[in-house]
């Protein structure tokens, strides 16, 4: 059986630190790599895959973003790139 994964607050709060701490700017691999390491996930939940080749954690990372995305909270501004928005990216 499979560590449970961090719920969806704690992915999203762990989201707005990993753009924070890149000067309120990132690509999807940069943000996977600050909230594996934020929330200390292991190679286990890491790498457990969902359907093909996507992962169980890319996917509700994918969602976290959209949902950021929906409230306002961050931009897409490129292929892949995330921005902060608003008081959110404020520091």
């Amino acid at each position: 059986m499979s560590s449970p994964f961090p719920d969806q607050k704690t992915l999203e709060a762990s989201l707005i630190r990993a753009l924070k701490s890149n000067n309120g700017t990132a690509t999807n691999s940069e943000i996977s790599h600050f909230v594996a390491k934020d929330l200390a996930l292991s190679e286990a939940q890491i790498s457990q895959i969902r359907q093909g080749a996507r992962t169980e954690f890319e996917y509700r990372l994918a969602w976290v973003r959209s949902r950021a995305k929906a409230s306002g909270m961050i931009e897409r501004v490129a292929s892949g790139t995330w921005r902060l928005v608003g008081k959110v990216g404020e520091k």
